[in-house]
């Protein structure tokens, strides 16, 4: 039963990272705009670069969204989706 508890506690704390970090990716897609995301750079970026930063914003704060309802949810696709948007935003990060 303790083991129980410790993992849905656990659960809520990574779903809650998401939801924050999701909400983050938004509003920078939000402000950014597609034209306007090198306003958060020290050097500046390209017209496509921009365009391509503000899809990958949006793209991964809607997936994460998805994936912490689904991961909140306890469902086995909110699992995989956490798994896919992890792995989404690290090639990006990389990327980026």
């Amino acid at each position: 039963m303790v083991d129980s508890i410790k993992r849905d506690k656990t659960i809520i704390f990574v779903g809650f990272l998401w939801l924050v970090q999701s909400i983050g990716r938004l509003c920078f897609a939000a402000v950014g705009t597609p034209e306007g995301m090198g306003q958060f750079l020290d050097t500046p970026i390209s017209s496509t670069t921009s365009v391509i930063l503000f899809v990958m914003f949006l793209f991964l704060g809607i997936l994460g969204l998805i994936a912490a309802y689904g991961l909140l949810k306890r469902s086995k696709w909110g699992f995989w989706s956490t798994f896919l948007a992890s792995f989404a935003t690290i090639a990006f990060d990389l990327w980026g």
